[in-house]
């Protein structure tokens, strides 16, 4: 039709074409249009590369990912390819993820993407969420009973008046902060050779008293974290309050069951750095078997607590999974 009529004749039926529209419709030819038609639709990428890789190598740290045993997951690319991954347990709630991310780019000086964008990152990101403490992690979850069992006693003290509301918060607060500590944050600092000494893998994981179970390390532990002190001192507060005998015997035990639960993401760090090791060095014709008993892979698919797995005496059976 552009090329039927003249331009004035088109402006009059078409209200508001200008020349500019009935020249660029007059110079397509009819092929031109049927190629555009039949052409696949190009997806632009506005996003920066650069803090694009950025995010994604912090959101897929083995810090905030664990492969199960059983199950798979399809993950569909934007040219509609599906390509079948093991299931992976996401052990971090979206919003701290970011709130971590957030913090490291702060602590190393480089702008992040803005936070929707990164909650669209792990939305798009397929993986499982963590429902239940895995495995025979009993040490974990007896910390967080320990963090919950401390502030009630502060609760029980403020109603008998053996301590004020002020103090009673304060505590409750450090114990909040010290949980969210151990719980997010501390795993990162943890290393092989840190100066501090709460940190240093060889120092926490070497036994003081057996030479055999030592490692010597060959720096020095000048350093010392804010965060691992408070904690040490929130808990000698609590030791040292006007405590009757039960209340005595709650917090000692809370006390050390905290300690065993730093102690053990230790332990858990440097156990993982063997395993990520081993699967490194792993050649094509290999595999890595890990075989133990069925009570300790079954909570994994269900809420039931573990404690109550050790009394049933027909699953002593040997289960295993490779990588």
């Amino acid at each position: 039709m552009a090329g039927l009529t003249t331009k004035e004749d088109l402006k009059n039926r078409i209200p508001g074409l200008t020349n500019y529209h009935i020249d660029k419709v007059r110079a397509v030819t009819p092929d031109q249009i049927f190629q555009k038609v039949n052409q696949p639709p190009k997806k632009r990428q506005k996003m920066d590369q650069t803090k694009l890789e950025h995010c994604l190598s912090f959101f897929f740290s083995s810090s905030f990912h664990q492969l199960v045993s059983y199950g798979t997951r399809d993950l569909e690319l934007d040219s509609g390819e599906i390509v079948v991954i093991p299931d992976v347990v996401r052990t971090a709630c979206h919003s701290s993820i970011i709130e971590m991310y957030e913090k490291h780019c702060k602590d190393t000086d480089f702008s992040p993407l803005s936070r929707a964008t990164l909650f669209r990152i792990l939305h798009a990101c397929s993986a499982s969420k963590r429902r239940n403490l895995h495995g025979l992690d009993n040490i974990t979850a007896d910390g967080f009973a320990a963090f919950k069992s401390l502030c009630n006693i502060l609760k029980n003290l403020e109603l008998k008046g053996t301590i004020d509301k002020d103090m009673k918060s304060t505590l409750t607060q450090l114990l909040t902060d010290g949980q969210n500590y151990l719980k997010r944050t501390f795993k990162f600092h943890v290393s092989l050779d840190s100066a501090c000494s709460d940190h240093c893998i060889q120092w926490a994981c070497s036994d003081p008293k057996d030479v055999k179970f030592q490692s010597v390390c060959n720096h020095e532990h000048t350093d010392s974290c804010q965060e691992c002190e408070k904690l040490s001192v929130v808990l000698d507060q609590m030791c040292s309050l006007n405590l009757d005998d039960d209340e005595e015997v709650d917090v000692i035990e809370a006390r050390n069951n905290i300690q065993a639960w730093k102690a053990h993401i230790v332990r858990t760090i440097n156990q993982d750095r063997s395993r990520v090791d081993l699967l490194d060095t792993l050649k094509t014709s290999q595999i890595l078997l890990v075989m133990d008993w069925a009570m300790k892979f079954l909570p994994l698919t269900s809420r039931e607590a573990v404690r109550l797995v050790w009394s049933k005496r027909d699953l002593m059976a040997c289960y295993c999974w490779h990588h």
